[in-house]
């Protein structure tokens, strides 16, 4: 199977259980993806899926860098006013706003939960981006207030202590794991056949 057939059912395979969670919410969704190491294609993931989800022309989708909300410190009744439209029909941003208290985010978990509220009433579906676990809290951060998890999987390298201690740790913080994406599969010819070929 090549490279692209393996994405597109995973991808398939993500978007059909989003799509039934929002169907059982009264408001938009929203889901982290993480990784437990640096480098293993979460952003790469992120967009791929937010694409998936803009099938539908009446979805409204909001891609989120983990690192902006870090900094974000405005009022949640404001937290729309810094979300901008992309190129792309119905996918949109949230950009960064100066910070006059940094660690707010990061810090209160109420306040977490009323800017992800507020967003929910929104868009259909948020889908937040979010660094590796072992290089930084934001995932764990998200977890509580985010409808669930989703850990990216870099093929032949995360092992499977990595995932279990990165899956722990988004139980542990109060979160769902969901689901899980293998990323970087190669589908290496077998020795006996390329001698064949």
């Amino acid at each position: 199977m090549p490279l692209a057939a393996s994405i597109s059912v995973q991808q398939s395979l993500l978007l059909s259980v989003l799509q039934q969670m929002r169907e059982q919410a009264d408001v938009g969704i929203a889901v982290a993806l993480t990784s437990a190491n640096p480098d293993e294609g979460v952003t790469t993931s992120v967009v791929s899926l937010v694409e998936g989800l803009q099938r539908d022309p009446v979805t409204r989708t909001l891609e989120v860098d983990a690192t902006v909300l870090r900094r974000l410190a405005i009022e949640p009744s404001d937290i729309v006013q810094s979300v901008s439209p992309t190129g792309s029909e119905g996918i949109y941003v949230l950009n960064p706003a100066p910070s006059h208290n940094p660690g707010l985010w990061e810090g209160n978990l109420q306040y977490r939960k009323e800017c992800l509220e507020i967003l929910r009433k929104s868009f259909t579906y948020i889908v937040v981006d979010c660094p590796a676990i072992s290089a930084s809290g934001d995932a764990l951060n998200i977890a509580p207030v985010v409808d669930g998890t989703v850990l990216v999987v870099e093929s032949g390298r995360t092992t499977k202590d990595q995932f279990s201690r990165a899956e722990r740790s988004i139980e542990f913080a109060g979160g769902k794991l969901i689901g899980s994406i293998l990323n970087k599969r190669t589908y290496p010819v077998p020795e006996w056949l390329f001698t064949k070929l």
